[in-house]
C-alpha cells in the first residue's frame, strides 16, 4: 500500500502538466469528464478498487484521502472544461488557485497516511 501512494503522490504531481497543456491546447486535450472521474487515475482505481480492506476503506485516512480525491478531480474537471471552451484566463487562475489548494492538501493527506501505515508496520514487526 505505501508503494502506491508514492506512485499516486508523483501521478497527481504531473497532473498538473498534463491541465497545462490542455489549457494551452485548448479543445486538444483529454475529456472533462474523464479528468473529473475520479475512478479513472491510478489512485483512484486503487482507492475504489478491491485490494483496500474494508477496516481501511473505514479508517479517518482512507475517508479524507477519498474526498480530497474527489475534489482534486473535479476541479480538474472544471479546468479542462473552460480549457475546451477556449477560456484560457479562468482555466489558469483555477488550476493556480483552487486546484493547487487541492492537490496539495491531497498529498498532505497521502503523506501523512503514507507514514501512519509506516508507523503501524514498525510496530507489527516490533510486537
Amino acid at each position: 500500500m505505501i508503494e502506491l501512494i508514492d506512485v499516486a503522490v508523483a501521478g497527481h504531481m504531473e497532473r498538473h502538466l498534463l491541465l497545462q497543456k490542455a489549457i494551452e491546447r485548448g479543445r486538444r486535450g483529454p475529456e472533462p469528464e474523464n479528468v473529473a472521474d475520479p475512478k479513472i487515475c491510478r489512485l483512484g482505481k486503487w482507492l475504489y478498487g478491491s485490494e483496500i480492506d474494508e477496516a481501511t476503506r473505514r479508517s479517518e485516512a482512507f475517508t479524507v484521502v477519498n474526498r480530497l480525491h474527489n475534489n482534486f478531480h473535479d476541479c480538474a474537471g472544471r479546468i479542462m472544461d473552460l480549457a475546451r471552451d477556449f477560456k484560457p484566463e479562468q482555466a489558469t487562475a483555477l488550476l493556480h488557485g483552487e486546484y493547487k489548494t487541492h492537490s496539495d492538501k491531497l498529498v498532505r493527506a497521502l503523506l501523512l497516511w503514507k507514514q501512519e501505515l509506516l508507523m503501524a508496520e514498525r510496530k507489527k514487526r516490533v510486537a
